[in-house]
Parts: C-alpha cells; sequence; structure tokens
C-alpha cells in the first residue's frame, strides 16, 4: 500500500537531499580545502549551528517527533526518537569542536567525523523516522504538519553553502559504509529494539504475517 508524503515530511527530505550534499563538500574541504580556504569552516560552522541545528532538526523535534510521540503513543526516552534527537545533540557538539579546533589536523579530524556522523543519521531518519511515521501518520488521517519558514540567519547559512557546494564538489567517503534501517545503526539490539519492537503493533505483524503467507 502506497501512502502520500505528508509535507512536513515531504520539505524535511528534501532538505536533506541538501544537508547529504552539503556533507560531500565538506568532506572535500577536509582533505584539500582546509589551507587553500580557511575562512570556509567559519561557514560550515554556521551552517551547522543555523540551518541544520536551528532550523532542520528544531521542526523534526517539535513538529514531527513530537507529533509521533502524541499520536502513535510512543515513549519518548525510549527507540528511534531518543536516538535521533541524541544524534542531533552530537552533531551540535561536534559542530561546536568544529569551531573551536585550532590544529589544522584535528580540524580535518573533526571535519570527517561530522560528514560521517551526518551520513549515517540521514539515513537512519529518512529509511526509519519519515517512512514509518508517514505511514502511521497517515493510517490515522494525519495528512499535514505545521511547518515554518527559515530565518534570514538561516537562510544566509544555507546560500553560503550553496557556494561551498560550488567551490568544493560533493564527494564520497570511500571508507564509510552506508545503510538503511536499523540493523546499520549502533544502538541496535543496545539500547534501541528497533522499529519492529519499539513502535511495531498488531495491524504491522498482521500485515507482515499476510504479506509472507
Amino acid at each position: 500500500m502506497s501512502f502520500p508524503e505528508i509535507n512536513l515530511i515531504a520539505a524535511l527530505r528534501e532538505e536533506h537531499d541538501f544537508i547529504d550534499q552539503a556533507m560531500g563538500s565538506l568532506y572535500h574541504w577536509s582533505l584539500k580545502g582546509r589551507e587553500a580556504d580557511p575562512g570556509a569552516r567559519k561557514l560550515w560552522v554556521e551552517f551547522l549551528l543555523h540551518y541544520v541545528h536551528e532550523f532542520h532538526h528544531q521542526r523534526e523535534e517539535e513538529m514531527l517527533f513530537t507529533t509521533l510521540v502524541s499520536k502513535l503513543e510512543l515513549r519518548p526516552d525510549n527507540g528511534p526518537i531518543r536516538i535521533l534527537r541524541e544524534e542531533h545533540e552530537q552533531e551540535l557538539e561536534l559542530a561546536r569542536e568544529l569551531a573551536q579546533a585550532e590544529d589544522g589536523d584535528e580540524i580535518a579530524k573533526i571535519a570527517v567525523e561530522i560528514a560521517r556522523h551526518v551520513w549515517e543519521h540521514l539515513d537512519k531518519e529518512n529509511s526509519v523516522a519519515f517512512a514509518e511515521g508517514n505511514e502511521r501518520l497517515v493510517r490515522l488521517g494525519i495528512r499535514s504538519l505545521d511547518d515554518r519558514e527559515m530565518t534570514p540567519v538561516e537562510a544566509a547559512a544555507r546560500k553560503a553553502v550553496e557556494t561551498l557546494i560550488e567551490r568544493w564538489s560533493p564527494m564520497d567517503d570511500p571508507d564509510h559504509i552506508r545503510g538503511d534501517g536499523c540493523m546499520p545503526c549502533y544502538a541496535y539490539g543496545e539500547s534501541c529494539g528497533g522499529v519492529e519492537k519499539e513502535w511495531w503493533n498488531q495491524w504491522d505483524w498482521e500485515r507482515m504475517d499476510n504479506f509472507q503467507g
């Protein structure tokens, strides 16, 4: 069964595509641009703080995750929602570390860590929170969620990185393997039981039985 994508989730997914490219550009810059383009670091930090955290993450947490918790009766302190919120805070801390780092090798190391962290996070949200959350909300008759426009500061942070993407074309990290779903997640089986254990209800299990039958 195909479910139409809710407006906010569609917007967040489009932002993920841009953030994904931005992380590829950050990775490229970390390898070849730190000395040639040192002023870019400030723009990367502002992008992570203002566009990714204040605009993107804020809407995910306050508009999407809050709705998933209230409407689906999920526990906010357990499962995928908790993991994703924790990763938002980890990204924020990494952005602050990037801003404060002084040694060139340390700057490069943190930039690569940020790119890998964000890539993993995007994959989890796209394949778990967005896909599973959208289906469940639509089944409840929810087809629209509140959203907001970017502030001038948030918009400027995105615009600056659009220029950086042109300057430092996105690159993949050959040492970083990406994957969808719960299986690649570091928390799966440790502090999170995955979507099936944390989110699935009787409808999901009956649908799976019918599919397998």
